[in-house]
């Protein structure tokens, strides 16, 4: 992996965060990837730094500003930065996916629960920078965005509405020809009306398909099948664990 990744960690808990760190410095020795850390015992000292981290591990609980209210600050102004929530108990779950987390590391942890989160999300990032162009002609004027960058996009009335990093666009345009354009980039119908970016696919729930941004897309039911083993194929060909 090229250049250095920015590692923070947030735990009031000092022997877990210095744990934390070390593991992780071990791990990018072990794998050849330059981290820098950058240890915090609170959710305000992190809001108050405001570095630009690739990656941040935050406690859920602490006394002074928690792990999700530092997320819904940082979300203002960072869209990028993979969330990996630190937590006791697994019902935050739900919270992690409302501030676009990536995971979460439930202690007590040992080394191969923090190589395998480390795993997923090195192979995120490293496959989040093999992006392609896409063109779009939008008003009239041709527009390129990073394919990484596009989560959706959707039929919604008698536009295309595409859901980006950078927000929302919405222009005229005809779906399936949409899905020319980007079909080779691992893009998937889970919908008539939707077709989804696989590289943002979560997980899936019953019907419902959770993107890495907190959003919930449906899966039509004749599609279910086929789309379902779409993705996992994708996951299997392009990530080691996920």
């Amino acid at each position: 992996m090229d250049g250095m990744i920015r590692i923070g960690i947030c735990d009031d808990n000092a022997l877990i965060a210095e744990k934390l760190e070390a593991l992780i410095i071990r791990y990018g020795e072990e794998h050849n990837i330059d981290v820098e850390t950058y240890v915090y015992h609170d959710g305000s000292e992190v809001l108050e730094d405001r570095i630009q981290f690739d990656i941040l591990f935050l406690d859920v609980e602490m006394p002074e500003t928690d792990g999700i209210d530092t997320a819904k600050q940082i979300r203002k102004w960072d869209a990028r930065v993979k969330i990996i929530f630190i937590t006791s108990y697994t019902h935050y779950m739900r919270n992690a996916f409302a501030v676009h987390a990536f995971e979460y590391l439930v202690k007590p942890f040992n080394t191969a629960k923090v190589n395998m989160v480390l795993t997923e999300v090195f192979d995120f990032i490293e496959k989040e920078n093999k992006s392609h162009d896409i063109s779009l002609v939008m008003g009239g004027e041709l527009k390129v965005f990073a394919s990484n960058d596009i989560y959706y996009f959707e039929r919604v009335r008698r536009k295309i509405k595409m859901s980006t990093t950078q927000g929302d666009f919405e222009f005229n345009g005809v779906l399936s020809e949409i899905m020319e354009k980007v079909k080779d980039f691992d893009f998937e119908y889970c919908h008539k009306s939707v077709i989804v970016n696989l590289f943002h696919c979560k997980r899936i729930a019953g019907a419902d398909l959770y993107l890495d941004n907190g959003e919930t897309l449906p899966i039509a039911q004749k599609r279910a099948v086929e789309f379902k083993a779409r993705l996992f194929d994708y996951i299997e060909e392009n990530f080691k664990l996920l």
